[in-house]
This record gives structure tokens, sequence and C-alpha cells, in this order.
């Protein structure tokens, strides 16, 4: 890389909208040897895709569940208590390893801290994670099977039911964290979630927080949500924080029935030391709210035709995460995160094939130009 590459890199990562013109002004030179610059800057993949999106500083790394998927989708209208025609799918899943999968996928450079058993289904993983270019380096092998997930789906895509099998995942441990002290130090950021265990989540929290490394973590679920209550009580900060309504009201121990209701449970969460919180709202979208400055968002699903809602919310935090990895501010990088989630809710797959930062661009240019249409 040249020393005129690293000044407009520079300058981009102080505004990513900066046209070719203006940096050219800024760096005194003329427009068409900024473009040369640019384009050189994106066959060396310091810029993804078109536009200014540019490659994070230092890795993400991701901590939490890898296993694998068992989809079995009904025909028609799911009838409980009996057997339903359908189809049966088998995939690699994981809240950890989507997000971690979704992220590769838009050129974020990220390392998968899991655990999986020393049989097909963690050989399959692993292979095909390294195939996706992660890092999987810090990923423990376990004498316990190998995690998985049953999502039973009924005809147009939506969850009935799930049940998860994933002990495993108490192999990594307090302990196991701090001995990978020095990988999360020197990450860009690090992302968790709720399959890890109370302790090995304050664990983590803590050495974030020493580090002033930003940490985001996914609730995955009610009962799991309950795990960052140690977290809470010791105010870790906690970057970005992403649960639906039912966990909001399971982690602060509120009825969350109304609008209201919501807004004064995620203002709870801010006091406790959680500085952005984007609590899902299914087809209604996001709420996203962010303490410093003070500001709360509604955030509208992006249209997209429902195939299967596995992986939806994985994509949406992976999403949000490149977002602020960019500079946007929480509302703005949450759209990133729906747009996101679009792509791979119509999908059969848990990660969209289709997504990459080039195609997540495209989407929010179509949302914003249709938004300007319909004015």
């Amino acid at each position: 890389m040249t020393e005129r590459e690293r000044q407009i890199l520079a300058l981009l990562r102080e505004d990513p909208m900066l046209s070719v013109a203006a940096i050219a002004r800024r760096l005194k030179t003329s427009a068409a040897a900024v473009s040369v610059h640019l384009s050189a800057l994106r066959q060396q993949g310091e810029i993804l895709g078109r536009g200014h999106v540019l490659k994070p500083e230092g890795r993400v790394i991701v901590v939490g569940g890898a296993n694998m998927d068992f989809k079995c989708q009904a025909r028609d209208a799911m009838v409980l208590g009996t057997s339903n025609p359908g189809h049966v799918s088998l995939a690699v899943g994981g809240v950890g390893c989507n997000i971690a999968r979704n992220l590769a996928k838009l050129g974020v450079p990220v390392a998968l801290m899991t655990v999986v058993g020393q049989d097909e289904f963690g050989a399959r993983i692993l292979r095909e994670a390294r195939a996706a270019g992660i890092d999987v380096s810090l990923t423990l092998l376990s004498t316990r099977p190998t995690g998985t997930y049953a999502a039973l789906l009924d005809a147009d895509g939506e969850l009935t039911a799930a049940v998860s099998a994933m002990e495993a995942m108490d192999d990594l441990t307090a302990a196991h964290i701090a001995a990978r002290e020095a990988a999360f130090r020197q990450a860009a950021l690090v992302v968790a979630d709720c399959n890890l265990g109370e302790a090995a989540l304050d664990r983590l929290a803590a050495i974030c927080a020493a580090a002033k490394v930003r940490l985001a973590i996914d609730a995955v679920s009610t009962p799991k949500a309950r795990r960052l209550s140690r977290l809470l009580r010791a105010r870790r900060p906690i970057h970005l924080l992403a649960l639906n309504r039912d966990e909001v009201a399971a982690l602060t121990g509120r009825k969350v029935r109304t609008e209201s209701d919501l807004r004064a449970a995620v203002q709870a969460l801010h006091r406790a030391g959680i500085a952005h919180v984007v609590v899902g709202l299914g087809p209604r979208g996001v709420l996203a709210s962010s303490a410093e400055p003070p500001k709360t968002t509604r955030v509208a699903a992006a249209a997209a035709p429902l195939v299967d809602v596995t992986g939806g919310g994985d994509a949406a935090l992976a999403g949000t995460v490149f977002g602020l990895l960019q500079g946007q501010d929480l509302a703005e990088a949450a759209r990133w995160g729906q747009a996101a989630a679009a792509m791979t809710v119509s999908a059969t797959e848990t990660v969209s094939p289709a997504l990459s930062a080039e195609a997540l661009q495209a989407a929010l240019r179509k949302r914003a130009g249709s938004k300007r249409t319909r004015r």
C-alpha cells in the first residue's frame, strides 16, 4: 500500500461518505488520481464492493454456539400432537457460527471461538467455517457430541417450536476465556452469545472492559438471557445488546406489554451499563436505543418474501455490527441489520448465499429510493 493510499483510507475512516472530489480537494490532487488509488484499494480488499465500505481495522472475534441445524418444515398448517408431512434439512448453524459466517460474507476479518465434538458434525462445522474464510484456531474440541438444534417450521416458514442440545458449550469456561485474553485484547470488536455460561460471559466482559474493546451480545433466548444478570449487577460495559421483547422482560424483571413499558425497560438496561440496545419486534422491525446521546428509533423491517425465519436474527445482528464498524450511528446500523435479515429470511439457507457488502449496500439504496418515490 502506498502512502497516498494510506492517506485516502485515513480520510474515509473519518468520513466514509466523502466523494472522490472531496478527497481530491483534501489531498490537493486530481479526482482522476484519487479514482486510480480507490481502484487499487478495492483490489487489495481494503474497500469492499462499490462505494466506500471499508474493511474494518482488526478482526472481530465471535464467541458462541455452533451446531448442526435440523430444520423440519410442514407442508401445510402445523398440527401439534401428531405427525405432519413435510421435509427435513440439515445444515451448519448456531447463533455464534451464523453471526461469524454473515460477517465473513460482508468482508469482515473474523475468528470464531466455539466448541465442537470430535465427530462428523464437528468436522463439518470446522470445514465449512474455514471455507468461508473464518479463523477457527480459537475453537475447542470436546469429548461431548457437537451441539444440535431442531426447529419446527410451519408452512409459511415461521418458527413453531425448537429444541437445542448444546451441552458441549459447557466446556467453554471462564478459564478458557481467560486463557485467550491476549486475542480478545487485540480485537476490533467482540461478539458473544448467551450460549456461554454466566461465569464465562462475565469473564469475557471484564477482559473487554479492561482492554476498552467493544462487546456486543446476543441474548439468544428467554432462559439464556438471564445469564446476563451478573454482568448487569457488576455494571460491566456492554456496547451493544440484541434481544427481543420477551428477553427484555426476563432480563429486567419488568412487564413489557406496551410501547411505554418497553422503552422504560430499555432505559433500565442503559442505566445498567449497556450503551446500545436493539430489540427485535419480528415483522415490525426493531427498536434501536442509544444511551449517549439519548436516542430511540423504530426501524422498520425491510420488505422480503418469507421463506424461512431461521438465521434472520443472527443476520440482523451481523449487519448491525457491520454498520457500527463502518462508523454508522445505531439507527442507521440497525437499518443495515434489517436489510441483511431480509436477505436471509427470503432464502432457504440459514446464511444467505447472496449476502455481501455490495449486495447489502444495493439493498439499502433500493430501500431509500423506494421511500423517496412513495413521498
